[in-house]
């Protein structure tokens, strides 16, 4: 069965991308098992557009058989064959390290989602991912191109790690030079309880020494990096707070404008009604008075013939 982080949930609308990656796919991402196969020197950005290279150390030599692979996915990923963006190029540059190589091609161009390396064994187990990073659009002397022979290409790092592995390189050398000047050439280190159980008693000294150092300097690399991907974290679940408080605000303005609304439709209607029923009256008291009228002209009729046979009658008495 493939390891599987937790699944990616749906971003809450309204959000910004900030929402494209939550706060549990993060932790889910860096506290991934990585007790069998460790990357190393891993960027937290990588720049659009060039080729990307890891490395990866297993703690089996047997998992670096035919068929094992290095894959880039989003973080939140849940199925190493359905879920992978796309796979890299890989050699073997000694018993345990596996080196990877993405072309431009294959990479995306989403500057706004997190993505992590990870590593999957013949049988497509995965049993090791890299730290999240972004992909970003930056200045070119932010970055260095390294000839790489044996993969005959070019392969673009950061400039500040470049300057780091430099100034390490130097570090060792003198430590080396000053611990040659204390120790015969030949002095081998024994093996002893803290060595690995595959630790040979023929390594030099001073070259476990400088794995460990450069050991050292690595943990203390992706400790800064932990550090400032938490604190950016906490700012974007403080962002999304205060979207979402601003949001119920807008839905809460939103629901009492409704009320208002329907209570001026309520008041419409109830002075729509009023008025009809007024005009109403107003046709029945113009139909009354003209009943009125037309039985006051009746009236006045009779009475103008009862005047006129009046004066007949006068007439004849008078004659």
């Amino acid at each position: 069965m493939e390891a599987q982080p937790k699944p990616k949930q749906p971003p809450v609308s309204g959000e910004e991308d900030i929402e494209k990656l939550s706060l549990v796919d993060i932790e889910a991402a860096m506290s991934m098992s990585v007790t069998d196969a460790v990357f190393t020197s891993v960027l937290s950005s990588y720049p659009v557009g060039a080729h990307i290279q890891c490395r990866c150390q297993v703690s089996d030599p047997a998992d670096l058989s035919e068929g094992c692979w290095v894959g880039l996915f989003k973080v939140g990923w849940a199925s190493a064959e359905a879920d992978c963006v796309c796979r890299a190029e890989c050699r073997r540059e000694s018993e345990r390290v596996l080196a990877a190589v993405f072309s431009p091609g294959q990479l995306p161009r989403d500057t706004r989602e997190f993505y992590q390396f990870c590593f999957a064994a013949p049988g497509g187990l995965v049993k090791g991912a890299s730290p999240p990073f972004l992909f970003r659009a930056a200045p070119a002397d932010d970055f260095v191109s390294v000839v790489d022979e044996e993969l005959q290409g070019v392969v673009v790092s950061a400039r500040t790690a470049q300057l780091e592995g430099q100034l390490a390189s130097m570090r060792l050398e003198q430590e080396a030079q000053r611990s040659a000047a204390r120790t015969p050439p030949n002095d081998y280190g024994p093996s002893c309880p803290n060595c690995p159980s595959d630790c040979p008693r023929g390594v030099p000294r001073r070259q476990l020494e400088s794995e460990s150092c450069r050991l050292r300097a690595e943990l203390g690399r992706q400790d800064e990096w932990r550090q400032v991907q938490a604190a950016r974290l906490i700012e974007a679940e403080d962002e999304k707070q205060r979207l979402l408080r601003r949001l119920e605000e807008v839905a809460r303005d939103a629901e009492t404008a409704g009320d208002q609304a329907d209570a001026a439709r309520q008041s419409l209607e109830l002075h729509a009604a009023e008025r009809q029923r007024l005009a109403e009256e107003l046709q029945a008291a113009r139909l009354e008075s003209e009943r009125l009228s037309g039985q006051l002209q009746a009236v006045s009729g009779q009475l103008e013939a009862a005047q006129q046979r009046e004066r007949r009658v006068a007439d004849q008495l008078t004659e």
